[in-house]
């Protein structure tokens, strides 16, 4: 699995999970969460979400969201603000966007905060 999804190397240490989704007994996706602190609470953060790209459009990044909120329905993610696709994705699922943070990634990129709308003040 290492070099199908690229998981890096938090995976298998304590407090942290992971799902893979799977069609036809085929691994087709993947979701890594660990406890991360938000705004000073440890909340459930999804590190990362991945399809394989043959997969995508069929609900897989849905399925895994949804098997993370049956767990633990406080979550919280970071994603690339030029990526429409998962900001829309996690909106359908009731995600918000909490905040922006300017040239979050190393190649300069924005991220946006969004978070399950139970953990929006409001």
């Amino acid at each position: 699995m290492r070099n199908v999804f690229g998981l890096w190397a938090r995976v298998g240490q304590s407090n942290t999970f992971t799902w893979v989704a799977g069609m036809n007994e085929v691994p087709v996706g993947y979701l890594i969460a660990y406890h991360h602190e938000l705004d000073g609470r440890s909340v459930m953060y999804v590190g990362g979400v991945g399809t394989l790209p043959q997969y995508r459009k069929r609900g897989v990044g849905t399925h895994l969201m949804h098997a993370v909120f049956a767990e633990y329905p406080q979550v919280w993610l970071h994603v690339r603000a030029g990526n429409a696709n998962a900001i829309a994705l996690y909106q359908n699922l009731g995600m918000q966007q909490l905040r922006r943070l300017t040239n979050f990634y190393s190649n300069g990129d924005d991220a946006i905060i969004m978070a399950t709308s139970n953990m929006i003040p409001g």
